[in-house]
Order: C-alpha cells, then sequence, then structure tokens
C-alpha cells in the first residue's frame, strides 16, 4: 500500500498494482486448470460411447464443413434438407476432433475439454479486467469450468 497525504487531515491509500501477486494469481489459475483437466481427461472413457447431443452437435460440424450433403442427424422437414448451423465454433470443433480422433466420442470430448478450459481463462482474465475481486473471479471461473463436466458426468450415470 502507498499512502498519500493530500492534506493532514485526509489520509488515502491507493492499491498499487503489484505485478508479482498478479502472476501468482495466474499461477494459481494455472495449477486449478491442471488440476480439473486431469480429472476431466482422466474420466473422459468413462461415459457411453457417444450422446445423442454429441452426435447433433459434431454432425451440425460436418454440414458447415459438408454444407451440399444430403444426409443428417437433424432434419428440417418442411424443406427436405439438412438443418445446417454455421452461427458458433463448437459444432465445427467437435467434427474436427472426431475426424482427429478415435471415432468412439472421447475425441469430441477432449477438444469440448480443451474448448472449456480456453473459454473459461478468457472469462477469468475478463473479469480481473472489469476489476472483480481476485477470488471471486477465480471462484466464477472455475465453476464456468467445471459445471458442464459435472452436469454431464451426472446425466450421464442416470441413463
Amino acid at each position: 500500500m502507498i499512502t498519500v497525504l493530500s492534506s493532514p487531515k485526509n489520509i488515502t491509500q491507493v492499491q498499487k498494482n503489484n505485478p508479482t501477486n498478479n502472476k501468482n494469481l495466474w499461477l494459481l489459475w494455472l495449477l486449478v486448470l491442471v488440476v480439473v483437466l486431469f480429472i476431466q481427461l482422466s474420466t473422459a472413457g468413462v461415459l457411453p460411447d457417444i450422446q445423442k447431443d454429441e452426435v447433433q452437435i459434431t454432425d451440425y460440424g460436418r454440414l458447415t464443413l459438408n454444407p451440399k450433403s444430403d444426409w443428417s442427424a437433424t432434419w428440417l422437414l418442411g424443406t427436405n434438407k439438412p438443418l445446417f448451423i454455421w452461427s458458433y465454433l463448437g459444432p465445427l470443433i467437435a467434427e474436427l476432433g472426431y475426424r482427429w480422433g478415435d471415432g468412439l466420442g472421447t475425441s469430441e470430448r477432449i477438444t469440448s475439454i480443451l474448448g472449456g478450459l480456453a473459454a473459461a481463462t478468457i472469462a477469468f482474465g475478463w473479469l480481473l479486467s472489469r476489476r472483480v475481486p481476485r477470488f471471486a473471479a477465480l471462484l466464477l471461473s472455475t465453476a464456468f469450468f467445471v459445471r458442464p463436466s459435472i452436469y454431464t458426468y451426472s446425466t450421464a450415470r442416470k441413463s
């Protein structure tokens, strides 16, 4: 803390932005990511081979790469054509993961986990830039990263 005396009666304290504290905070964030990533990757094969929503999302990505396809997992009956969604990158990334992976659904999950890691890191940086308290930013970003996997694992165990 730096103490600034504006007048003998008025004392104002200004907190100096300490780069060491930011470095430690980002190292803590990296540690959280590594632990959560390790847990998620070690259990990625526990779920059933592939779920309905994963098939649909991956199929949207396939249609993005092959828009003239005449078949799809999701069909528009009125136009008698496949449903084509190009408005976000998730399906395309899932399809690329499928093509690079084993075809059992694990590779799509891994690319989704990595996408969640990137999104949570961006959210963490954004919260810090908005001057959200550091501990709150860390908790919110961790919850943002962990929450989808908890939902997926809990629904997979019910089915």
